[in-house]
């Protein structure tokens, strides 16, 4: 007979479309198609790879294309369009001092184009959906590509990656400067015949730097509908009072805990972790704790320990999940009994948090083992709020109400951006550290290239997407140095909630249920499932920076200058993320709503 055993997880954290794409498919007339604009990132992006040409008259995306533009822009991304000078005499003859022979003629060696018949190339005709496609699907090395398959291929292989570049291909249109730039965009991430994405490829072969691609690729790619775990987890968290919860946090504990867990169990939690591979997280998890405790200029201090309460089991954890929490996890292991549990677990995540947490168990916690992972961070700004410059203002709350805080005030050039509305600045964190001689001389300026953390506030409404926002305007590039007023609250917020039921609804069920979880590999011999998961958090952002902190326990039971000054006053309800921008990890975030 099962024995069953209940696990409890517990959180704690302390801190002192440009482009629109549709989400179903749907062919639009051409007067459906918006004109793209310069200031769209697929333009700025394919004229900084030096694709797509300006002139006096700017990029000209309301423009009609030739057959011979169409060429040169696709010739211009190809991986092997070096040697084009010393070609023969044009093989169309309708190419004999043409501007874009050159071009033309290479273009029909490589296999790109290969006229319309009678040695002519009609290159001054305008260029149709269809026809730029059949060139495009050429140069990804499709073969038997013509007119009438050239849509159905450019679906399968994600030539044609939304609704605007579908329709332009599907009905034929003739085509304009714009649509050959969405359709040469979503070329990038198309999968060659060979297999592969097409932008690799131009890496490989020294074409373009992967940096090339940093922050404007992406873009072409549709956003999800989630971004990912944090923002469906935030989609559950209060509208009535301000908030705190550490993504990260949650994601690292779990994470660990799947290690002990098998078959559908294991199956739910990287499912709503969106983990697609256990070791890969795994040495993420190793590598992102050994890359923070290099130094304390960015502190980002992570710990997990696994406990054993003795006097309610004969149960160790097995090997194997024991060698994973010691070697990827730094975990340290613990065995307790019933007279000193509650203090040496407590006294463990008082040291680990900075004493931001001075207890995660109370007097009548009772359990068999427990899983804990510790977080504390500490960042300075780069740029410090003046304390001088801190002055009471008016804050509307959530509910209308109106409360009078203290607001820290700056002005300075800073990364802002400004997304159909919403208002988005980034504040980022010191990683250098001056080195001084004895006497006091400057000596040198570290800088720790793989710390990069910053703040986001985002002046956006409860019911957003509020990461998928963040993640969109990072990867369009939205972001512009702007001489930014900035006004925020100083703030500090505790927060309380249990879990249980927000991670079923998520997705991770059978962890609770007595009869179905199956966390064989965590333990030598008995079973358990989780009753309870609790997470407790608190923030404090002033003029100096940040200090947060974060601990989830996971419990088992026994019973189985004078510029143009852009004024951003974030009065009103806000969001902020704390965000690793090496990783994409989402350490903080949370909503204040009301100021007390």
């Amino acid at each position: 007979m099962k024995k069953i055993v209940s696990l409890v997880l517990a959180m704690v954290m302390s801190i002192a479309c440009i482009n629109c794409v549709y989400s179903e498919e749907k062919v639009l007339n051409r007067e459906d198609i918006p004109i793209m604009l310069e200031e769209d990132a697929t333009a700025i992006g394919l004229n900084k790879l030096g694709i797509l040409f300006g002139t006096g008259d700017g990029l000209q995306l309301d423009r009609e294309v030739t057959r011979a533009e169409a060429v040169a822009l696709i010739f211009r991304m190809h991986y092997e369009n070096t040697g084009v000078m010393g070609l023969p005499s044009p093989e169309f003859s309708d190419l004999d001092g043409h501007w874009a022979y050159k071009e033309v003629t290479a273009a029909k060696k490589m296999g790109i184009v290969h006229g319309v018949g009678n040695g002519n190339f009609e290159p001054d005709r305008t260029v149709t959906g269809k026809e730029f496609a059949v060139m495009l699907l050429s140069m990804l090395g499709y073969d038997d590509v013509n007119l009438d398959n050239a849509y159905d291929i450019g679906k399968s292989c994600e030539l044609l990656s939304d609704n605007f570049t579908k329709s332009v291909v599907y009905n034929n249109y003739t085509l304009l400067r714009g649509d050959c730039a969405r359709i040469m965009w979503s070329t990038f991430l198309a999968k060659q015949a060979s297999g592969g994405l097409y932008y690799k490829k131009l890496i490989e072969v020294g074409k373009f730097a992967e940096e090339d691609f940093y922050g404007s690729l992406v873009m072409i790619t549709p956003l999800p509908e989630k971004v990912g775990f944090a923002d469906r987890l935030n989609d559950y968290m209060p509208k009535d009072k301000n908030y705190m919860f550490s993504p990260f946090s949650i994601r690292m504990a779990l994470g660990l805990a799947a290690n002990g867990a098998s078959n559908e169990t294991r199956e739910e939690i990287l499912k709503t972790l969106d983990i697609s591979d256990l070791d890969v997280f795994n040495q993420n998890s190793k590598e992102t704790i050994e890359r923070y405790s290099q130094t304390d200029i960015l502190c980002l201090n992570i710990a997990n320990s696994i406990w054993i309460n003795k006097d309610k089991t004969q149960q160790r954890f097995s090997d194997e999940f024991k060698g994973i929490s010691e070697t990827f996890y730094n975990a340290d292991v613990g065995i307790v009994d019933n007279m000193n549990a509650v203090k040496e677990i407590n006294s463990w995540v008082n040291d680990k948090t900075n004493e931001k947490i001075p207890q995660i168990l109370d007097n009548s916690s009772d359990f068999w083992a427990m899983l804990i992972n510790a977080i504390y961070f500490k960042g300075t700004w780069q740029n410090e709020f003046g304390k001088y410059a801190t002055k009471p203002d008016e804050f509307t709350n959530a509910d209308g109400t109106k409360k009078t805080i203290d607001f820290m005030n700056k002005s300075e050039w800073l990364h802002y951006a400004d997304v159909d509305g919403i208002r988005i600045v980034k504040l980022p964190y010191i990683n250098r550290t001056d080195k001084f001689s004895e006497d006091g001389e400057y000596i040198d300026t570290e800088i720790f290239d793989d710390l990069n953390v910053s703040m986001y506030l985002i002046d956006a409404q409860q019911d957003m997407d509020v990461i998928a926002e963040l993640e969109e305007a990072l990867n369009k590039n939205l972001f512009n140095r702007t001489y930014v007023g900035l006004s925020m609250p100083k703030f500090k917020i505790e927060y309380e909630s249990e879990l249980k039921d927000i991670l079923n609804a998520m997705g991770i069920n059978t962890i609770f249920d007595a009869s179905k979880s199956d966390l064989s590999k965590m333990f030598d011999t008995e079973n358990m499932f989780c009753t309870s998961v609790l997470h407790k958090t608190y923030i404090e952002v002033d003029e100096q920076g940040t200090e947060a902190a974060a601990v989830t326990a996971i419990a088992s039971k026994g019973a189985g200058m004078p510029v143009e000054v852009t004024e951003v006053k974030f009065n009103k309800p806000f969001y902020f993320i704390i965000r690793d921008n090496m990783s994409g990890d989402i350490l903080f975030m949370g909503r204040f709503a009301f100021a007390s």
